[in-house]
C-alpha cells in the first residue's frame, strides 16, 4: 500500500482523536474530551499507527509525547479539521453570519499602530459595519508563527526581516510585504543631547538601553550593528516586549531604545525624544502579511484583508 493510500484511509474522527491526545497529553484525558472510553481511544490509536506503519506518540510515565512523525501528522490534521469546520459553516442551514471571518495574529505594536489604518480601508456594508469580522490574537512572532502553521490563526501581520524564520519550514507560507518601516535609535535629549555629527555605535555602549527580547529581529539588528562596529552588544538596563512601552520609557530618560519611526512621531514632535544620527543606520524592516498558501484560494476574509492592505499602503 502506498503512503497516499494509507493516509487516504484516515477518517476525520481519527484525526480529531490524534489531536486530542496531543493536546491533553494522555489517553484518559483525551477520552474524557471526546466522550469515549480510554480503551476505545487506545484501540483507535493503535489502529492508526498500524495503518500508517508509524509510532505517533512516545508512551512515557509523564504522558503521551508526539514523535517527530506524530508532530507532522498533527500539524496537517489541525489544518484539515479547521478546513472542515469552515466547510460546515459555509454549507450549513443556519443563518449566515454578517460578513466573512478571519482569525488574525498581530503584535501589540501592529494592533495599536497598523490595524486601525488597515481595517479602515475595508469597504463598509453600512455606516456602522465592516464586511469582515476579525478575531485578533496578539503575541510574539514565534508564537504567532506556530499558531499559523497549526491552523489556529489564518493570517498574521508582523514586522519582518530575513532570518526571522530560521529553522522553520516556511514552504506552506506566503509572505506579502506591505511597506518598509524605517527603524531608528531614539534618545531623550537629557540623556543624550542631539549632535550634528554622526555617532559611531561604539560610543553608545556607555549609555543605558531599553531593548526588546533577544528573540526579536529588532534586538538582533541592534546586536548586529554593535558586532559590525567590533564591540560586544550592551546588556539592556530594561528588557521589555512592547515597543510602545519601550518608547515611553525612553521618553522618560531611562535609556536609548529602538523602534519604527512611525511609533515615535508623537514623542518627536513634542521634543521628548530625538533620532540619533548614526554612522551606520539600522536596516529597515518590512511590514508583512503572512498566510498559508492553501488558505489563499478559499478564505473570503483573507481576500478582503489583502485588498484593504493594497489600498492602505499603496502610497507608502
Amino acid at each position: 500500500m502506498s503512503h497516499y493510500q494509507r493516509y487516504a484511509r484516515l477518517r476525520f474522527s481519527q484525526l480529531e482523536m490524534v489531536c486530542a491526545v496531543a493536546d491533553c497529553g494522555s489517553v484518559r484525558l483525551a477520552a474524557t474530551r471526546l466522550h469515549l472510553s480510554a480503551a476505545a481511544v487506545s484501540k483507535a490509536l493503535r489502529e492508526i499507527e498500524s495503518l500508517l506503519d508509524a509510532v505517533l506518540f512516545e508512551r512515557l510515565p509523564r504522558g503521551m509525547i508526539p514523535t517527530s512523525r506524530g508532530e507532522r501528522l498533527i500539524a496537517h490534521a489541525r489544518l484539515l479539521l479547521q478546513e472542515l469546520q469552515g466547510l460546515a459553516a459555509d454549507g450549513g442551514d443556519a443563518k449566515p453570519l454578517p460578513g466573512a471571518r478571519l482569525a488574525l495574529g498581530a503584535s501589540p505594536y501592529i494592533v495599536a499602530r497598523v490595524l486601525p489604518q488597515l481595517l479602515s480601508a475595508l469597504p463598509r456594508v453600512d455606516a456602522a459595519r465592516l464586511p469582515l469580522v476579525v478575531r485578533v490574537s496578539d503575541g510574539h512572532l514565534s508564537l504567532l508563527l506556530e499558531q499559523l502553521l497549526l491552523g489556529q490563526i489564518e493570517a498574521l501581520i508582523t514586522l519582518y526581516a530575513a532570518g526571522d524564520f530560521a529553522g522553520t519550514n516556511t514552504e506552506p507560507l506566503v509572505v506579502e510585504r506591505l511597506r518598509e518601516e524605517e527603524v531608528v535609535v531614539l534618545a531623550a535629549p537629557a540623556l543624550c543631547p542631539p549632535v550634528r555629527r554622526r555617532l559611531p555605535w561604539s560610543e553608545l555602549l556607555a549609555l543605558p538601553w531599553i531593548l526588546p527580547p533577544a528573540s526579536t529581529h529588532l534586538r538582533r539588528a541592534v546586536d548586529g550593528m554593535f558586532h559590525l562596529a567590533g564591540v560586544q552588544p550592551p546588556q539592556p538596563a530594561i528588557e521589555a516586549t512592547h515597543l510602545d512601552g519601550n518608547v515611553r520609557l525612553s521618553a522618560a530618560g531611562l535609556g536609548l531604545t529602538i523602534a519604527p519611526l512611525e511609533l515615535a512621531r508623537e514623542h518627536l514632535a513634542a521634543a521628548r525624544l530625538h533620532v540619533l544620527r548614526l554612522q551606520q543606520p539600522l536596516p529597515a524592516s518590512s511590514l508583512a502579511l503572512i498566510y498559508r498558501r492553501a488558505s489563499a484560494a478559499h478564505l473570503p476574509g483573507l481576500h478582503q484583508l489583502r485588498a484593504a492592505a493594497r489600498q492602505a499602503f499603496a502610497t507608502r
